[in-house]
């Protein structure tokens, strides 16, 4: 599903309701409604769980992959840079520019790179670090915040393999929107959309610079392989290069490539991001060159902005922020304090809603609302300004957390994973685990993992009436890197004034279901044969795989066959009259001879099925298990024949192998392993018991 989250389209066409109530507002800033502590370790989980390229090593502690469900993805992201001409781009050297772009985060429920609205959620989570490092320590997530944003700046620092050239989006949005299915088995085209002198792209080179110049700093802060790694890279050399490469060659990325204004068009220009970067690289360096562009562009913007937030697409709210705390002239704190003003109830555009959601768009509004709770957060921390002031910003910001974390009309949380009654089905491919793909609302109903900490859109209009818990709901179910951002930084925030613990031991290890499924059902039944048909499917999601090698087997029990002087060595498996790549041993297998125990062994290798979509994820074969003539077959203690009948059921008794390995299903006799099959009518999971 096409996804256009447009930061500003609310302007003009909204109509802005000016009504400022308390009414839901009964959070005192000083008394701790929910554990942040846990909030916090989740919204970190969330950046965990969009990352691209090769994964580190399985594991719980800061730098590994705790995703049990995630593995490697899109390692052949990047190439050979084309010029305008479609000509190879090279190097000083003559030497074709290649780039490794394998790593960085997937944008939202879906798979592409976007480099603006990716370098933008980096720069707020970082600037959280800076502001709020106590939090994240108290959290014990400082580490973890470190390991997300040196994933982000190495993949800034690969996406730009010379001065002025920049990679700004991997991935083709309506492609990748067209496939329903996990990040691992996708296979699709990647192009790359690269931004140079002849395409300029402003907007996401500016934002490049200024998030690697706030990682820069708070790599500094934490020291040791955290600063060494800044210095090594040389985060600030780059994001020098960034910015001037961006200000030199001024132009809107999504004029030079047009694609792109279908998912997230510059509607509010490049002068926002000039002077963001340009405030950002003076706190980094101290260099009054920088100061000046961050103040000359800021001017040009103007100080009166009030009918929005900080966004992936509008810096000018933040800029207001750090030149207020960097130059202390009145009149950016007079900007500042307009605009958190309007959100706070003094005066503006910003509804608030009678339950206590300061609302401005229905496309994310819980993303805007907790954006301006960060920037409250921030100035009030920060800033010299008054305790009323102070004390008004943070009971504003505390109040949009916690109405994000449950203290809202439904009384439930839109952080999925945490609080009461938390979101279950995001719009997230990977999360959903479906295996018939083809659109969210494929099977199953109820996604199979659980994408903790993720922020869905949330309310289309004032309060919760209209929110459901729909997968397909792509404007109140979205989730998205520019969404966690500014929540995250706020949670820390929070965890240094009100206290939590996260949770031990996190995550923990998801209940799984069954990772392959069988149909079968009887065809027809003789005298001297039975015929069957047996549907393998490929469910898997622990994680989603492609499967080139599996094998079925399907067990009889020929003892009273045997007992009449039945050979089992004569008893012949052909094919019935469909198979869809099935190679079928013609003769029994012995799987226990000492109790008449045979299988018909029949082997999908070479068939590549995939969880993705109704031609790959499943296969049918159908064949005949007949004995000589004069023989009589006597099915009723056949282990894979209970339960079966001539309609398609489920079955348990007809075990999947993976290569050698048993994938799923119960063996006669000596199993140890019961499958579990989903329910695919309720949350729930069904478990066959063991014989």
């Amino acid at each position: 599903m096409t996804r256009r989250r447009y930061a500003r389209m609310f302007s003009g066409v909204l109509f802005w309701i000016c009504l400022f109530t308390t009414a839901g507002s009964t959070t005192d800033a000083q008394a701790a409604t929910f554990n942040y502590a846990e909030a916090l370790q989740k919204s970190l989980y969330f950046y965990d769980a969009q990352r691209s390229g090769h994964l580190p090593e399985r594991g719980k502690a800061p730098g590994q992959n705790r995703v049990e469900w995630r593995g490697d993805a899109f390692l052949g992201d990047g190439g050979t840079l084309l010029r305008t001409d479609g000509s190879v781009m090279t190097d000083e050297s003559n030497s074709p520019v290649e780039v490794d772009l394998s790593g960085g985060f997937f944008d939202a429920g879906d798979h592409v790179k976007f480099g603006l609205p990716f370098a933008a959620a980096v720069t707020m989570l970082a600037w959280g670090g800076l502001e709020f490092e106590d939090g994240y320590v108290a959290a014990q997530q400082w580490e973890y915040l470190l390991s997300i944003l040196t994933w982000a700046a190495q993949y800034i620092i690969a996406a730009h393999p010379m001065p002025n050239v920049y990679v700004v989006q991997v991935g083709d949005g309506n492609i990748d929107h067209s496939f329903w299915g996990a990040a691992e088995i996708v296979n699709t085209d990647r192009p790359l959309l690269v931004c140079d002198p002849d395409r300029p792209g402003t907007e996401p080179a500016a934002e490049a610079a200024a998030a690697l110049a706030a990682i820069a700093m708070v790599f500094e802060r934490a020291g040791g392989e955290a600063a060494a790694y800044a210095r090594d890279a040389d985060l600030l050399g780059h994001a020098r290069q960034l910015f001037a490469f961006a200000d030199t060659y001024r132009g809107s990325y999504s004029d030079s490539h047009p694609s792109v204004s279908s998912f997230y068009k510059s509607w509010n220009g490049y002068t926002d991001e000039l002077a963001w970067a340009a405030a950002w690289l003076y706190r980094a360096t101290g260099e009054q060159t920088y100061l000046d562009k961050a103040e000359t562009n800021m001017n040009a913007l103007g100080l009166y902005h009030t009918s929005s937030t900080h966004s992936w697409d509008d810096k000018s709210y933040g800029t207001m922020i750090l030149l207020a705390q960097l130059t202390d002239k009145q009149s950016y704190h007079d900007g500042v304090q307009r605009f958190l003003d309007t959100w706070a109830g003094g005066s503006g555009a910003v509804q608030m809603s009678p339950g206590g959601l300061a609302f401005v768009s229905q496309w994310g509004s819980l993303r805007y609302a907790s954006s301006a709770a960060f920037c409250a957060l921030v100035y009030s921390a920060t800033s010299d300004i008054s305790s009323s002031l102070a004390s008004k910003y943070t009971t504003f910001a505390t109040r949009q957390i916690d109405y994000i974390l449950g203290d809202n009309p439904r009384q439930s949380s839109y952080m999925v994973g945490f609080g009461n009654n938390p979101p279950r089905n995001p719009h997230h491919r990977t999360a959903h685990g479906s295996w018939t793909g083809g659109s969210p609302d494929a099977l199953p109903k109820i996604s199979r993992h659980i994408l903790y900490g993720a922020l869905v859109g949330g309310p289309k209009s004032t309060d919760d009436s209209d929110w459901e818990d729909d997968r397909g709901d792509y404007i109140g179910n979205e989730v998205a890197l520019d969404y966690n951002a500014g929540l995250t930084g706020a949670l820390a925030r929070l965890v240094s004034t009100n206290g939590g613990q996260p949770l031990a031991d996190f995550p923990a290890q998801e209940t799984r279901d069954a990772e392959f499924g069988v149909e079968a059902k009887v065809n027809v039944e003789g005298t001297d044969f039975i015929e069957l048909a047996v549907r393998i499917e490929n469910r898997t999601a622990w994680l989603a795989r492609q499967t080139p090698n599996l094998l079925f087997r399907f067990f009889v029990d020929l003892s009273d066959e045997i007992a009449t002087g039945l050979d089992p060595s004569t008893v012949t498996v052909e094919a019935g009259g469909y198979n869809q790549g099935g190679i079928i041993s013609p003769q029994l297998k012995t799987w226990d001879a000492s109790k008449g125990i045979y299988a018909a062994e029949i082997s999908l290798a070479g068939q590549t099925m995939a969880p993705a979509n109704h031609e790959t994820y499943r296969r049918e074969v159908q064949f005949r298990i007949h004995l000589p003539e004069g023989q009589t077959l006597r099915t009723v203690n056949d282990w894979s024949l209970i339960g079966l009948s001539q309609t398609f059921s489920e079955t348990d008794r007809i075990p999947v192998y993976e290569g050698a390995s048993l994938a799923a299903g119960l063996e006669p006799d000596h199993n140890t392993t019961c499958a579990a099959v989903i329910d695919l009518d309720t949350p729930s999971v069904l478990t066959f018991p063991c014989p």
